[in-house]
């Protein structure tokens, strides 16, 4: 047997999460809610498609297409070398990569060591002034 302030919470609690929205759709809610929606056009395709999965019994097998075609874009070709210099296969043996490793190892161990000012104290920072 629940106790008032159980009932209460409850009560409040689906009260709550209702006008939050986290509660599942009543049919008439869902209803108006794909009235509302907009209407999303197929091409001939798809509806082609559609069509032949539902005659023939069996699931079309497709490949979602990307909305952009980055390789197209001039600068994928050098981005994909980029990202093959620096992720390769343990053992690989790339020289250009291995320098360009190297260079990029040392650029930042140097930046390291030029943020520190003359009191060793990284990014610069003043020492603390005489206690009053």
């Amino acid at each position: 047997m629940k106790s008032d302030a159980d009932k209460f919470w409850v009560d409040t609690v689906g009260k709550i999460r209702k006008a939050k929205g986290l509660c599942p759709l009543t049919p008439k809610e869902a209803d108006e809610a794909f009235d509302d929606a907009p209407e999303v056009p197929m091409s001939a395709d798809e509806i082609a498609s559609i069509v032949d999965a539902v005659t023939s019994g069996e699931l079309a097998s497709w490949e979602p297409l990307a909305q952009y075609d980055y390789e197209s874009d001039p600068t994928f070709g050098e981005v994909n070398e980029s990202v093959l210099e620096v992720f390769r296969h343990e053992g690989e043996a790339d020289d250009e990569a291995e320098a360009l490793e190297k260079e990029l190892e040392d650029e930042m161990l140097n930046e390291d060591e030029t943020e520190e000012d003359e009191d060793g104290l990284a990014g610069g920072a003043k020492p603390p002034g005489p206690s009053k």
